[in-house]
């Protein structure tokens, strides 16, 4: 498969990746091989839009991302952005300047980060490291913490960008890039955690309550209390007082990681709303009787 230039360029109308394949793709302005992990979701575009795009200026959105000194152009069908993101939905719905202009401005972001996000959104995929199981189980600790840190990195600067973007199957599709990036070489005790770089990253982009918390906080939950003391300066305050939670409500029965323990569905949570949704829709129609 060629690899995907996304920056400065017009992008083509990528047909979705559905199934749960794997499919060999470039990372965006690296030169490296990854593995792409895609698999089918509940969101879908409407069959007519996916079909008969159009190339004409009213269809098209100028998104231009990162500070003036590094911006990025990106130009993107409306009906793609706006089928997976809250965000740009409102912006075009509204009274706002960008409804008549049709440039989105996001200086805050990163480029390299935007064209991984519409990777996603053209095809379904989020790209992560290519490396066999075999070869990322032979690395010695050290190498296999920095390999699988550095996509920490990444991916969850991923979910903080679709949660700016309000895309809840985006931030569903990340953490499950993560556990299966993690599940190539993993078993308890080779358990990767978040650094606390990207504790506290995750910490100042997102809300109270939010999955990724959650799973970062999970993730440290069997880590030596004189470790976190040790550490205590760097990481947030509410991450201490979260993990200080889940101690309490899980060492009687701490015998291994309760992130690993739980697995991903418990951290998707446009899964967890359909599945809410359903279960409503049960009881809905499940018939009174009368006395």
């Amino acid at each position: 498969m060629r690899s995907l230039h996304f920056c400065s360029a017009t992008l083509p109308p990528l047909p979705y990746s559905h199934g749960g394949t794997i499919q060999i793709n470039a990372r965006p302005t690296k030169q490296r091989c990854k593995v792409c992990i895609s698999r089918t979701i509940t969101q879908s575009l409407d069959t007519d839009t996916l079909c008969l795009q159009s190339f004409g200026p009213s269809a098209m959105l100028t998104i231009k991302v990162g500070p003036a000194a590094n911006c990025q152009s990106f130009l993107i069908h409306e009906s793609f952005l706006t089928a997976h993101s809250e965000y740009f939905r409102r912006a075009m719905n509204g009274r706002w300047a960008e409804l008549e202009t049709r440039i989105i401005n996001l200086s805050d972001d990163d480029p390299e980060i935007f064209a991984l996000y519409l990777n996603h959104i053209y095809k379904n995929e989020f790209p992560v490291m290519a490396i066999s199981k075999e070869e990322l189980c032979a690395l010695p600790l050290s190498e296999f913490t920095g390999y699988i840190d550095e996509e920490y990195t990444t991916l969850f600067k991923l979910y903080v960008l679709a949660e700016k973007l309000q895309d809840d199957f985006a931030k569903d599709e990340v953490i499950t890039a993560i556990f299966q990036l993690l599940y190539l070489g993993s078993s308890d005790r080779f358990w990767v955690r978040p650094s606390e770089e990207v504790v506290e990253m995750v910490y100042d982009a997102t809300p109270k309550g939010s999955f990724a918390r959650r799973f970062c906080v999970d993730s440290w939950s069997n880590i030596e209390p004189r470790y976190i003391q040790q550490l205590e300066e760097k990481l947030p305050r509410d991450f201490l007082f979260d993990l200080a939670m889940v101690f309490r409500g899980e060492m009687p029965k701490v015998t291994r990681n309760v992130a690993g323990r739980k697995g991903v569905t418990a951290y998707l949570e446009a899964t967890r709303s359909s599945q809410k949704q359903k279960t409503l829709a049960k009881q809905d129609s499940t018939p009174i009787k009368l006395p």
